[in-house]
Formats: structure tokens, C-alpha cells, sequence
């Protein structure tokens, strides 16, 4: 009977220890980021109907939050999976270490237009993943470009889709 019960606890222990450092919502790896954030600025626009204006967070296992609003009024959901699986495989491109670099930009910048995305790690590093706004004609950027376009290129088509435009005021 003890060689039955040192069988099983060998076979079982490892499982165990897998499942503890699982995720238990997602059935899968716990991932090393938090969130992703998106803050943007529209100077010639009304704060309601500039996309992002009061901040748009995905937290890592899907759930979405638009605001708050001056007035407190936030906006709440969650990604379908499919979205949240392509979103985790762009983060997997970023690390807490990730250094951040200039670029010019290819047309001058808008004034009065801000667009940044920001990526909170488990770890509690935040890193800047993209930059638009500051000196004329720059974009700053986490890691490498192509890597930083295609995470904010599909932030901003998330965005597009979960921000109310207008957002609602009461």
C-alpha cells in the first residue's frame, strides 16, 4: 500500500505544482503583463468625442474599462477571445526592460493631438510602448518599430470598437 500511495503521489505531484501557476481563469499561463493603457489628447475636438480622451484599460484576462469621465461615468467589458489571444501574442513582443527609442515621423504631427499606450507588467514595471505628441515630427516607441505599430495599430482598432463615441456624459 505505501508503494501505491508513493506511485500516485510522484505521478500527481507535478500536475499540482503545474495548476498552481496556472491561471485560473483562462486555463493557461498567467501572462507577465497586467494591462494595457490608452490615453489620448484632441485639442480642436470636444473631450466626448475624442477617441480615448478619458482612457481605455484591457487588463490581461480580457476585461475592458473606458474612463472614467470627469463626471465618473465608465464603460466596462470584456474582449471576445480570439481578440484577447491576438493581443497576448503582440505583448509577447514587450518586457518590463523594454528601452524606449525616437523615430521621425513621416508626416509632421497634429497639434494638440496626444496618443500614448502604456503597458503595466506583473512585475510593476510600466513601460511606454508608443508615443505620439511631444516635439514636432517624433514618435517615441518601446522595442522594436514594427513591433509598437502593430501593437498600436490594433489598441486603436480595439478602441474604435469598444469606446462609445460620444462618450455618454451622464
Amino acid at each position: 500500500m505505501p508503494m501505491i500511495a508513493a506511485l500516485w503521489m510522484v505521478s500527481v505531484f507535478p500536475v499540482l505544482q503545474q495548476s498552481a501557476l496556472l491561471d485560473t481563469n483562462s486555463g493557461g499561463p498567467s501572462p507577465p503583463w497586467r494591462h494595457v493603457r490608452v490615453q489620448t489628447a484632441c485639442e480642436a475636438m470636444q473631450d466626448d468625442y475624442c477617441l480615448g480622451r478619458y482612457g481605455f484599460i484591457v487588463e490581461s484576462n480580457g476585461a475592458y474599462a473606458a474612463g472614467p469621465s470627469p463626471s465618473g461615468r465608465k464603460v466596462e467589458g470584456r474582449l471576445k477571445s480570439a481578440e484577447l489571444q491576438h493581443l497576448h501574442q503582440l505583448m509577447s513582443k514587450f518586457s518590463g526592460e523594454t528601452s524606449l527609442q525616437e523615430r521621425i515621423q513621416e508626416q509632421p504631427a497634429v497639434p494638440g493631438i496626444r496618443d500614448q499606450i502604456d503597458i503595466k507588467f506583473a512585475s510593476g514595471s510600466t513601460v511606454r510602448a508608443y508615443e505620439v505628441g511631444g516635439p514636432a515630427r517624433k514618435i517615441r516607441h518601446g522595442g522594436a518599430w514594427e513591433d509598437a505599430r502593430r501593437l498600436h495599430d490594433y489598441v486603436h482598432k480595439l478602441l474604435s470598437y469598444y469606446y462609445p463615441k460620444p462618450f455618454p456624459s451622464e
